[in-house]
């Protein structure tokens, strides 16, 4: 495997219609629904394995915003701790 292998991750609604069952929404909708949730959950997955194309192109906006974030949180912490 080479750094330039690409992976994508397939939407198929019939693995997943069954979870619709008793919805009372068409199967446009049902197909709409679940299309528009796969593109979610494909989006949370670049981004957290850092291949969004912003990451990619921003990759220290994003490096500095994981790192005062955590800082602030840690202060949250303390702070919080202390009352």
């Amino acid at each position: 495997m080479t750094d330039d292998t690409q992976y994508s991750l397939n939407f198929d609604p019939d693995l997943y219609r069954h979870h619709l069952e008793g919805m009372d929404i068409s199967e446009e909708e049902a197909q709409q629904l679940m299309a528009a949730l796969w593109h979610i959950m494909q989006t949370f997955v670049d981004i957290g394995w850092g291949v969004d194309a912003v990451q990619q192109i921003f990759p220290d906006l994003f490096e500095n915003t994981s790192t005062e974030f955590e800082s602030t949180l840690q202060q949250n912490n303390q702070s919080r701790s202390q009352d």
